[in-house]
């Protein structure tokens, strides 16, 4: 079902679908506005680490225990028995096979007129201490912003180690098209060889087009790719359509942790 979502294309008779995989937002990896300053600069590095560890313990540490116990051989080498001590896994002719982590995860930030009251130096600020975290995790992750005037701007694609600080200073402007960037996002993210996939959507709500943002959701079900909401200054009540369990505010950068140990909690990945 996995392999099927991940190949599927609507056909020409099928034009709901066909709306769904369309009015998507054009992609840039330049942008004119920049240099607004983060909301608590002196907070991105502990928030990052924070990231670290919360995803840590769901992307990895329960594989790893999983792996740890399906992996151990079942037939004892004589060999290796003589003289081996307890807790030496040596001692099967199958050694314990090493787990490799294979998650890929894009953050999209709302860069639209509204985010202008103080919102966007804390998405810009959670953006990049979310990339820290990861990079630091070694998954594969991709940072972009988007508006009705920039279109969906890549500051980090991710196929790029380094991260430039200097391309997360974006400034708002505009219109809300949530639903075309996520559908673009989404996109992007299915080409992404790895078993595990989520979007996560840092905005305070009320996209342009409510029907576009339903539809990105319909596709993320189709391509079998979870999305999470951060809320910045927002309500519920703002976006529709999204399970609840799936979002939490971000009222500063600190509280990172707290918003993620949330979405984790929810059986994101």
């Amino acid at each position: 079902m996995r392999q099927e979502a991940e190949n599927f294309s609507p056909s020409e008779d099928d034009s709901e679908l066909r709306d769904i995989f369309s009015n998507t937002l054009p992609v840039t990896t330049k942008w004119k506005l920049m240099g607004l300053p983060f909301n608590n600069p002196e907070l991105i590095p502990s928030a990052g680490k924070a990231v670290y560890r919360t995803l840590h313990r769901a992307l990895i540490d329960d594989t790893e225990e999983l792996n740890g116990f399906r992996n151990r051989g079942r037939k004892l080498s004589s060999k290796k028995l003589v003289g081996s001590v307890l807790g030496d896994d040596r001692i099967f002719k199958t050694p314990v096979i090493e787990n490799e982590l294979s998650a890929a995860i894009s953050i999209l930030i709302d860069a639209s007129g509204s985010m202008a009251r103080g919102y966007q130096e804390i998405a810009n600020a959670v953006a990049l201490a979310m990339s820290k975290g990861l990079q630091s995790l070694q998954v594969k992750n991709e940072i972009g912003f988007y508006s009705s005037e920039m279109c969906l701007y890549i500051a980090k694609p991710f196929n790029q180690q380094y991260i430039d600080e200097k391309r997360f200073q974006v400034c708002s402007d505009l219109y809300t098209p949530s639903g075309e960037a996520m559908k673009s996002a989404l996109m992007r993210l299915n080409r992404q060889s790895e078993d595990k996939k989520c979007l996560f959507l840092v905005t305070d709500g009320k996209p342009s087009c409510p029907g576009s943002f339903i539809e990105a959701l319909e596709l993320a079900k189709i391509l079998g790719i979870s999305i999470a909401v951060l809320g910045v200054g927002m309500t519920r009540d703002n976006i529709e359509g999204l399970d609840d369990k799936y979002f939490t505010n971000v009222e500063c950068v600190s509280n990172l942790k707290t918003a993620l140990s949330k979405i984790v909690k929810s059986n994101i990945f």
